[in-house]
């Protein structure tokens, strides 16, 4: 049902988010008729209004009750809520037993959803809340996270940017609680192809990235003013690269490893302050692992 990512096999899981936020508890649909037109053999109250059919405290297969509009077979059709022995509850639209529609969904455990559902499944826009709450605010396809959409950490971490399949997938952009942040393409909750990560000191690298470290083209920025402009392979800096000087003085130099070997050319005293190798630290991006799980029910 849900649309799936161009390219090949793009995703894995993601952490598993589940909301709250402004979701009651699920009050019962109120009858719509003044009084009920039979009793049923079940003890259940049955009312019938313009073909409409309402029942309240229904016993459901997977063990609860239900109380709202029915189909003629007494699936759940129409607005409802349904409990569940252990505490889930759903109040919403139903089609033929499943949600569909608008609806919300409440555990015990504080998660839940709040948004749009096809077959009883997540799809289209909605809010998720886990029970350490972690939210994720935006597009879901056939219950995963999927397409646009903002997901936030409890430790205070967040992404806003595209998903695909429950993965950080496509251009985002990923806030620590720190400072830090990266700005560019993710791959299956990696950081992956061109980005800018910045550092909350004022340290900048802009280039290639390859599952999460530096790799390839990039150049990296002091604050004060001097850079270095290279290749980087598994987050180290490897080849000959450029340095600019605050003043846009430039040496080319030959690293290794992230360790400056020599420069080439006439080498200046004064522009050795940076061959300490730091423009060469490696960033993983660790809270992009925590995968948020599908949610469901």
């Amino acid at each position: 049902m849900g649309q799936k990512c161009s390219g090949a096999s793009c995703c894995k899981s993601l952490p598993q988010v589940g909301p709250r936020g402004n979701m009651d508890e699920g009050e019962d649909i109120p009858i719509e008729s003044e009084s009920p037109d039979a009793l049923d053999s079940m003890g259940r109250v049955v009312a019938s209004k313009e073909g409409v059919r309402h029942v309240k405290n229904l016993v459901v297969p997977e063990g609860g009750v239900y109380t709202g509009q029915v189909a003629a077979d007494d699936q759940p059709h129409g607005n409802g809520t349904q409990r569940w022995t252990d505490g889930t509850v759903y109040s919403g639209n139903w089609a033929f037993g499943a949600a569909h529609g608008r609806g919300q969904l409440m555990k015990s455990d504080g998660s839940g959803y709040d948004g749009s559902w096809v077959e009883g499944r997540k799809h289209g826009a909605g809010y998720e809340r886990l029970a350490d709450s972690s939210e994720y605010r935006g597009n879901f396809a056939d219950g995963q996270k999927h397409g646009q959409g903002s997901f936030r950490w409890m430790g205070g971490a967040s992404y806003t940017g595209q998903f695909c399949e429950d993965m950080l997938h496509g251009e985002g952009t990923f806030l620590w609680g720190d400072g830090r942040s990266f700005r560019g393409q993710w791959v299956q909750s990696r950081m992956h192809g061109q980005g800018r990560f910045e550092w909350p000191d004022g340290k900048i690298f802009e280039g290639k990235y390859e599952g999460d470290k530096k790799h390839g083209p990039g150049v990296f920025y002091w604050p004060d003013g001097t850079r270095v402009i290279g290749i980087w392979q598994s987050g180290r800096q490897h080849g000959v690269g450029t340095h600019f000087n605050e003043d846009g003085v430039a040496r080319k130099g030959k690293w290794k490893s992230g360790n400056l070997e020599q420069w080439l050319g006439k080498a200046d005293p004064e522009e050795n302050e940076r061959s300490d190798g730091k423009e060469n630290e490696v960033v993983i991006v660790n809270k992009t692992h925590l995968l948020v799980q599908g949610g469901g029910y």
